[in-house]
């Protein structure tokens, strides 16, 4: 049970706490290359009661989908002891004093885990001696949420422990820098603190006590605001000294699609101490880094605190196991300090088995009686590249000259920086100086530069056609599914009519007058048609948008075959738009051999969609679509269906397709999936009247379908959309 005793004795300015018991923790994941690592972390106090290390810790993992159900008890790894959170002035130990160290205790292990969509790793910790004020005691419950039934995932890394002192009736910053692995989009929420269902996978909310509030939950006044953009968490404490749960998750997603999360719960203890500011990393500032084998590496981070000449430390943890050089210098007239680390990756390094690795910074300064302290993390990628070369037309460095390329030059147009040694725009590696900037990934803007004039701008997507397909090594972006409450990516084809030998212009669009899109720059995808050959290659244009203008932005498309095209669109002037609707129009010419009834599809295939700082945007939805060749005569419409619809549209666990038909018929009724396999079908004989057919909703995946109604004499088949959600 959630009942920390504490006993809270206010003396002059200070609280003294004895505390036992776990007061938190958090729950993740990572890759290693062959299996997943779980790491299970519980937050304590080092003067309380400590957890059996001897006994492991049971973590659970359940898919519901591929019918896994078993537990694994986890080994203990290490403890973490946070020193630094006090001056020398302030009374600490283990032993007691004004404020106690606390300690993460890390139980871990390697599972492997099978492909599937819905992986839940979870864990209840039933006996937290823990008294708080804001909800009802409970246990706590932890859950991770894993989807590699496509690709691997590795949960976001927040090397920064949670704020378990604040200064209460105050606003406190506490940073949440997270890096990822996968390049997915990294979204942190607050939520509230869950316990089990008593059983099997999935939690509750906790039960918040009178005066506290999903909105409020430290009490009247009190808030928290967090910011992906600089990855900052703002936490308005209540006016009580009070000791209160608070929990967030952590999610990730790859071209919209939800693919991970996991979720930490903590105790914070509000003090009449002033704020402590952690030191923040300067803006702008990358996390990631990609070296090479053999490759000689500098990274150099600038830490400054709000505090005006405050002294600023940093510490440098790695995780090499080869010779390195670091050093720190603090600069106390700016408050500020630079940490520094030099070395040379093993020219044995195989990237397939180290794709990375951490460097940790510690950051703290001397603010008393509680210091402003953060913990940071540099993500390291490994990458078999030449050294320092640029291949024209490969302007974000993923070893392929793509459709995402133009996104990349869009996101540094403008930027300049060293020319290359007689450039050439042919498909081979040229030695280049790095530029003063990066992107949000890491990647210097370098690579932008694809003819090598040492500008960015339009001139360099004449190297992504001339290198189109071409590859160095090899990535992959995934599409999207369908998530409710998020702006879609979409075809409108309201009111357009499909028949042989016309011409039809599609608007292609994004968020609507309920769900806009916000901060959008810019997007990079694949149009594919599917259903029938076409004899010319669809086109693109540019009505009035609100994305922007051609004077500023710019467009990129490049035919693959008859059917199949990449379009790039973004703006040049470094700021987003946010707003709804048209942005672009897709233009196709239907072959006249067509015959009514065939179906038309059209698919969106390896989306990314970024903001101006080519940061992959985490939410939103890629939607497919259809459509039914009609024929060009009223006279060839034959059919005895009088009405026809499904209901419920969209349905989920139960559905029935509802007919009338005015004469006897025959027929047959096909479920189609978007790339046109037929995936459920029945056989009608000699009907009449109404018609109720249960369709196998409880059995299919969530996604759109289409429904063909055809009898053998009929001139054309009925298609109806369905939504399974």
């Amino acid at each position: 049970m959630k009942k920390i005793y504490l006993a809270l004795l206010c003396l002059l300015v200070s609280s003294k706490i004895f505390a036992s018991g776990i007061q938190g923790g958090e729950l993740r994941y990572e890759f290693t290359g062959t299996n997943y690592r779980v790491y299970y972390t519980l937050y304590h106090e080092c003067n309380g009661h400590m957890p059996d290390t001897a006994l492991g810790a049971t973590v659970y993992f359940y898919s519901s989908s591929c019918g896994y159900n078993f537990n694994r008890s986890l080994p203990f790894l290490e403890y973490d002891t946070l020193t630094n959170l006090y001056c020398a002035s302030a009374s600490v130990g283990c032993s007691g004093g004004s404020y106690p160290y606390w300690i993460a205790t890390v139980f871990s292990d390697t599972v492997s885990l099978s492909a599937c969509n819905d992986w839940k790793i979870y864990a209840s910790a039933s006996s937290l001696d823990v008294i708080a004020a804001n909800i009802t005691p409970d246990d706590m419950y932890l859950e991770a949420f894993l989807d590699n039934s496509v690709a691997i995932n590795s949960n976001a890394k927040i090397a920064n422990y949670p704020p378990f002192y604040l200064t209460n009736d105050s606003v406190n910053t506490i940073p949440v820098q997270a890096v990822d692995a996968d390049d997915d989009s990294i979204d942190i929420e607050m939520m509230v603190p869950q316990t089990d269902m008593g059983s099997g996978p999935g939690g509750r909310s906790e039960l918040y006590t009178s005066g506290y509030n999903s909105s409020s939950p430290l009490g009247s006044g009190s808030y928290t605001i967090t910011n992906n953009a600089t990855q900052l968490l703002t936490i308005r404490a209540g006016a009580l000294l009070s000791n209160d749960f608070l929990a967030m998750k952590t999610s990730e997603y790859r071209a919209g699609k939800l693919v991970g999360y996991f979720m930490r719960e903590w105790l914070t203890l509000q003090t009449p101490y002033s704020s402590a500011k952690a030191p923040l990393p300067q803006t702008g500032t990358s996390f990631v880094h990609t070296t090479c084998p053999g490759k000689t590496d500098t990274i150099t981070i600038t830490l400054t605190d709000s505090n005006t000449h405050d002294s600023v430390f940093a510490l440098v943890n790695s995780s090499f196991t080869w010779p390195y050089t670091e050093f720190t210098t603090m600069n106390p007239a700016t408050s500020s300090a630079t940490a520094t680390i030099i070395w040379t990756t093993p020219a044995t390094l195989d990237p397939s088995v180290t794709p990375n690795f951490t460097i940790n910074i510690e950051a703290y300064d001397t603010t008393c009686s509680v210091r402003g302290l953060a913990y940071y993390t540099v993500l390291v990628k490994t990458a078999a590249c030449n050294t320092d070369s640029v291949y024209p037309g490969d302007a974000n460095d993923d070893k392929t000259a793509n459709i995402y390329d133009p996104l990349a030059i869009a996101v540094a147009y403008g930027q300049t920086g060293p020319t290359r040694t007689s450039p050439t725009i042919s498909w081979i590696g040229q030695y280049c100086a790095n530029w003063p900037s990066s992107f949000v990934s890491g990647v210097n803007m370098k690579y932008a530069d694809c003819n090598g004039d040492g500008t960015v701008d339009t001139l360099d997507l004449a190297a992504v056609t001339a290198n189109y397909g071409l590859v160095h090594a090899k990535g992959n972006i995934k599409n999207a599914a369908r998530i409710a409450g998020l702006p879609d990516l979409y075809f409108d084809l309201t009111g357009i009519t499909i028949s042989p030998g016309t011409t039809v212009s599609i608007p292609i669009k994004i968020g609507d007058a309920t769900i806009p899109m916000n901060n959008l720059y810019g997007i990079a995808t694949t149009i594919d048609i599917g259903g029938m050959p076409l004899d010319v290659a669809p086109t693109i244009s540019y009505p009035t948008s609100w994305l922007g203008t051609s004077a500023n932005t710019l467009s990129f498309t490049k035919t693959i075959n008859s059917n199949k095209i990449d379009w790039a669109y973004a703006r040049t002037n470094h700021s987003n738009a946010t707003g709804q609707g048209t942005i672009a129009t897709l233009n196709l010419t239907i072959p006249t051999t067509a015959s009514a009834g065939e179906m038309l599809y059209l698919n969106l295939m390896g989306t990314k969609v970024v903001d101006s700082t080519g940061r992959p945007m985490p939410k939103y939805n890629v939607l497919n679509d259809s459509g039914t060749i009609q024929p060009t005569g009223v006279a060839n419409i034959v059919t005895p269906i009088q009405y026809a619809e499904i209901i419920p549209n969209p349905s989920t666990s139960q559905s029935q397709l509802k007919m009338f038909l005015n004469s006897k018929a025959s027929y047959e009724v096909k479920i189609v999936d978007v790339v046109g396999r037929v995936i459920w079908q029945q056989n009608e004989t000699n009907q009449l009247g109404s018609q109720n057919i249960e369709l196998p909703s409880a059995t299919l995946m969530p996604g759109m379908y289409m429904i063909h109604i055809d009898g053998n004499d009929w001139k054309y088949p009925l298609v109806l959309k369905w939504i399974k959600q």
